[in-house]
């Protein structure tokens, strides 16, 4: 049994917490600098489900690669590089003992990497070969998204009121005991419920489920090293996003408020959205007597349809130990991305265009790293070098 849930809440503050917002923050540019071409016969490269993640010493690159096949088998690899490129190894299902299911998450260390799956989690040396230590989670019918703490114990997410109540508990579960609440993640914009009633019979009705287009719902990671829990809110007034840091023991680490451009949600991209929606539900809705026009008035009750975009549309916590968040800013075809100290450091975001085709895994020292397919190619590795702004 779950305790009483406390949603964590912060005061607005001041846009000073994270130095004086983005008025300040120089914009850097990048360059390519290293690229890697996927090994063997994948023709489109690295798999649509490929993940990366840099060494926190950064002398190597690990990457689960993935390629769903149908809907049941999936082929997956790990393939540890330098960050010149060179290919150190190639590790399949066979390479690994027991018989493994792909992979969800990979993370590296400095003398080996962690595999995790849906029940457990393995540590393996560079080079392949039997696991050092496995460690088996805990069940429960609620739990989900666990990671064991290199302190002991394990951190993950517990499901409210069967997954669609809005809220999501972060626990923390220690040897032997339960789940002790540490934090609460704010979902409740996430889910599009819509509920199809036959106005000719009282009982009758029939649910439709799934995800609303303008989601703002608090993003997260979790950094097993440090045994914390990273939350990013952005539910908040337009253009402003909460950032922070939650140990184990429940405290909190830092906490960043920032003040970053807000994108108006246009009038004719929220139309779409709603036409969207009635157009896949409306043979349900004449077979249950609905018109178009009562179809439309049950869909824009149920959507979430904000003034603005998400402030945040990506999160992803690196290895260099900066935060780097997308906004829905895009300047001359490329994302705009900020990054952030993991601290209370009061210093200015700093402000990054990426490539439009990039996609952001990680980051260290002067380079970012991802997946890009340049010119409709197959899919590569590819690291860019950091620019920074001309000198004034």
């Amino acid at each position: 049994m779950l305790p009483t849930l406390t949603v964590l809440a912060f005061a607005a503050g001041t846009d000073g917490i994270c130095g004086t917002g983005t008025a300040a923050a120089q914009t850097w540019t990048t360059e390519p600098d290293y690229r890697i071409d996927a090994p063997g016969d994948w023709a489109g490269g690295f798999g649509r489900s490929a993940y990366l993640r840099v060494a926190p010493n950064g002398r190597r690159i690990v990457v689960r690669d993935a390629e769903p096949v149908d809907y049941t088998t999936t082929e997956w690899r790990i393939l540890v590089y330098s960050p010149g490129g060179g290919l150190e190894s190639e590790m399949g299902p066979d390479d690994f003992a027991g018989d493994l299911d792909p992979p969800m998450v990979v993370r590296a260390g400095e003398s080996g990497f962690w595999l995790r799956q849906r029940d457990r989690a393995a540590w393996y040396p560079y080079g392949g070969g039997n696991p050092g230590e496995t460690v088996v989670f805990p069940r429960g019918p609620q739990l989900e998204s666990i990671f064991p703490l290199a302190t002991g114990g394990f951190l993950g997410l517990a499901s409210l009121s069967g997954g669609y109540s809005g809220w999501q508990a972060v626990v923390r579960l220690a040897d032997g005991d339960g789940p002790d609440t540490i934090a609460v993640l704010d979902k409740r914009n996430i889910w599009l419920s819509i509920i199809l009633r036959d106005p000719r019979q009282r009982r009758s009705f029939r649910s439709s489920l799934s995800r609303q287009p303008f989601p703002n719902d608090d993003m997260w990671w979790i950094d097993p090293e440090a045994g914390s829990i990273g939350v990013v809110r952005r539910n908040g007034p337009p253009g402003v996003a909460e950032v922070f840091e939650i140990l184990a023991s429940g405290d909190t680490a830092w906490h960043r408020r920032l003040s970053l451009p807000a994108v108006p949600l246009s009038p004719e991209r929220a139309e779409s959205a709603i036409e969207e929606k009635v157009d896949g539900l409306r043979a349900q809705a004449e077979s249950y007597g609905l018109t178009t026009a009562q179809l439309r008035t049950v869909v824009e009750e149920a959507l979430h349809v904000p003034s603005h975009l998400p402030v945040v549309s990506a999160v992803v916590a690196t290895a260099s130990g900066e935060v780097w968040l997308k906004t829905r800013e895009v300047e001359d075809d490329s994302a705009v991305w900020y990054s952030i100290r993991g601290s209370d450091d009061e210093s200015a975001p700093r402000r990054v265009l990426l490539p439009g085709s990039f996609w952001l895994s990680d980051a260290f020292g002067d380079h970012v790293w991802g997946f890009a397919n340049e010119d409709a190619g197959p899919t590569r590795i590819v690291g860019l070098r950091l620019v920074p702004p001309p000198a004034r």
